[in-house]
Formats: structure tokens, sequence, C-alpha cells
């Protein structure tokens, strides 16, 4: 019972953990690859990946 119960809790802890992990990744990488296809060069894509990064950090504290 135990058990069970500290499995479902590692689970639900892992899930909300991994989701905006996953969402990121996945906004960060449709962004530079369509970036790409704009035409745009890796390193250019990359920076303003980064610049978006350093406008929203404060926000998100």
């Amino acid at each position: 019972m135990i058990l069970k119960a500290a499995k479902k809790m590692f689970f639900l802890l892992g899930t909300i953990l991994l989701v905006p992990a996953a969402i990121g990744l996945a906004a960060g990488g449709g962004f530079v690859f369509f970036s790409l296809l704009n035409g745009s060069s890796l390193d250019a894509s990359l920076r303003k990946l980064v610049h978006v990064h350093e406008v929203t950090k404060p926000y998100l504290k």
C-alpha cells in the first residue's frame, strides 16, 4: 500500500517537473527550426532565443 502510494507520488512529481521542461524544449526548438527555415543563421536564431530569455527572466522569478 505504502509502496504503491510512493510510486504514484514520484510519478506525479516527475510529471510536474518534466512537462514544463518538454514544453520549453519544444517551443525553443520550434523557434530555432522556423528561424532556420526563414533563412536566418543558426547563430542569429540562438542569439534571438537568448535575448528573449534575458528579457523574460525577471518576470519568471
